[in-house]
């Protein structure tokens, strides 16, 4: 299989690929989750589209640098990083958030292909924006990718960081917001309602609005970023917390919480992983 031109739209088997791709990923995800009974997988599963395609189809070639800002979805980012063969599957089961184990609950620079460990909210927006403006010293035609989360929008230091890059007018930098539009302990809507566009809109930022969980839309606003941008670029992807998992998504799409930080147990186990593929090459 071809990895897709930036000039070309997916095609039926890169499609394909992706969608096998994501489901052993997930698969990764609900196994990590269930032998260390601890870790995220509410935005871990609702970011995996997203991360699927950007490291398979464009990291993996350009070895650019991407910020996770969210970094409790590291389940999503080092199953990625097992199915492309930086760090063995095997290991990350059997030793994610164990004691003296690199893969830690949040995203760490100790895991390999991980640029930039993060933990608190807020600051991974930041280190991206940092560097991005170090890029553009340089005159470099790299780009910059960030994640964030949509909860994660409420703090303070996020409305710095929109305002930081559009003054420094870092046009190489992408940002995705997971928009599940639940957080720890609720909906957006219950916890704090902010209008996430128009935080972006009030600092002329380039906003395109996609389906998280469309291939189509996501490569073609990928795609679309890799031309000279005017402006930063924020992708505000819609999701649903527990994507790929029938009883997590049901949830999800009512806005519960209840698996943002919930482990599933054997039995639940069981329930999560029926009918999704084993990819055992990594």
């Amino acid at each position: 299989m071809l990895i897709p031109s930036f000039n070309s739209p997916l095609s039926v088997n890169q499609l394909s690929f992706l969608q096998i791709f994501a489901k052993s990923c997930r698969h990764t995800v609900i196994s990590m989750l269930q032998n260390s009974q601890s870790g995220h997988p509410g935005g871990s599963l609702s970011s995996m589209d997203y991360l699927c395609l950007l490291y398979a189809f464009i990291i993996s070639q350009t070895g650019e640098d991407v910020i996770i800002s969210h970094g409790h979805i590291s389940p999503a980012v080092y199953s990625v990083l097992a199915e492309l063969g930086y760090i063995s599957k095997s290991d990350l089961i059997q030793n994610f958030r164990k004691f003296g184990s690199k893969f830690e609950g949040h995203i760490t620079r100790h895991v390999e292909g991980i640029k930039y460990g993060t933990g608190p909210l807020g600051i991974g927006a930041s280190v991206a924006a940092g560097l991005a403006l170090a890029e553009k010293l340089k005159k470099s035609k790299q780009k910059v990718y960030a994640l964030m989360g949509d909860g994660e929008a409420q703090e303070g230091q996020i409305h710095e960081v929109i305002n930081f890059v559009a003054k420094y007018q870092l046009n190489n930098l992408i940002l995705f917001v997971d928009f599940n539009q639940v957080q720890l302990s609720g909906s957006l809507a219950e916890i704090m309602p902010i209008d996430i566009r128009s935080m972006f809109e009030a600092a002329q930022w380039e906003i395109m609005e996609i389906n998280g969980h469309d291939y189509w839309d996501i490569w073609l606003a990928l795609k679309t970023t890799r031309r000279d941008q005017i402006k930063p670029v924020v992708i505000i992807g819609e999701t649903i917390m527990g994507k790929g998992v029938d009883f997590m998504e049901e949830e999800g799409l009512q806005y519960k919480s209840t698996w943002h930080g919930k482990a599933p147990d054997l039995i639940i186990y069981g329930q999560a992983t029926k009918g999704v593929w084993w990819m055992p090459w990594c």
